[in-house]
């Protein structure tokens, strides 16, 4: 355990992670001081904690989406489909996320 600490060292996490997935994780960062910012203005705990999962979901998806087309760019024949539908699969998910997300701050269940 010695050899693989819990937690990269200063500076490298950035470094591991690619374009797009930089943009999803300032995204969510982005989705989240927006959410943070809202709570201020009188919306309900529990709606703000709902839409506040919902949009991190989203994000977790739409960053699992970019990694398996990435995967799918370096694969064969077989990994291709194999990743595309992985691809499609997250992309539904995470815009099934982000529209509960939305639901949620406008106070529908």
């Amino acid at each position: 355990m010695a050899d693989s600490p819990a937690w990269p060292a200063a500076g490298t996490l950035g470094a591991s992670l690619t374009d797009s997935e930089n943009t999803m994780r300032q995204t969510f960062f982005g989705i989240a001081t927006a959410l943070s910012l809202i709570a201020f203005a009188g919306a309900s705990h529990a709606q703000l904690g709902k839409a506040a999962s919902e949009a991190s979901d989203a994000a977790e998806h739409k960053i699992d989406q970019k990694r398996a087309e990435s995967d799918a760019k370096k694969s064969g024949p077989v990994g291709k489909a194999v990743n595309n539908v992985k691809s499609e699969y997250h992309k539904n998910r995470s815009k099934n996320s982000a529209d509960k997300a939305k639901d949620a701050l406008k106070g529908k269940d």
